[in-house]
């Protein structure tokens, strides 16, 4: 489903500012949607059984200067399944002139973002951690992303891919 549009395509999808001698800079703006998955290794699995963790995401570029973005974005899983996911809210930064920005979820005290994970039973853990983000050939952002337990940052971690459009 596509709620964006290619950077540069104009309107929500994006803008294309070019100066005098400068190549373009394309930044994409508006609401972008797609997936992630990826694997956790939860502190409750003794951090060495590997869970499936996979969900849905969606993005809102909003320009903040002539070359930059902000960024929030909101992780869910499909409640009632037997896949884990995230759950929480993203924030960061986008460099249009770099074509590249991170998001960071929130750490404590601010409200935690979550991951779910099913070993077998459904457990719950507080995260942290950061989503890159990149565009492709399409001007479609995406990634990669690492989480971490808040409770055992070192051993229970996981990580994986995102793309929207």
């Amino acid at each position: 489903m596509s709620t964006g549009g290619a950077a540069g395509a104009g309107g929500e999808g994006g803008s294309v500012r070019t100066d005098a001698g400068m190549p373009p800079v394309v930044c994409p703006l508006g609401p972008f949607t797609g997936m992630y998955s990826g694997e956790h290794h939860p502190t409750t699995g003794g951090t060495v059984v590997k869970a499936n963790i996979a969900g849905t995401i969606s993005l809102r570029f909003v320009a903040a200067t002539k070359t930059t973005a902000t960024v929030t974005a909101t992780l869910m899983f499909p409640v009632g399944t037997t896949m884990g996911g995230i759950t929480g809210t993203a924030r960061g930064t986008f460099d249009c002139a770099e074509g590249m920005g991170s998001l960071s979820l929130p750490t404590p005290p601010a409200a935690p973002a979550t991951v779910t994970t099913y070993i077998p039973t459904q457990l719950f853990n507080a995260i942290e951690g950061s989503f890159d983000i990149q565009l492709d050939a399409s001007g479609h952002p995406g990634g990669t992303f690492s989480i971490r337990e808040t409770l055992n940052p070192t051993l229970a971690t996981g990580s994986g891919t995102w793309s929207a459009s």
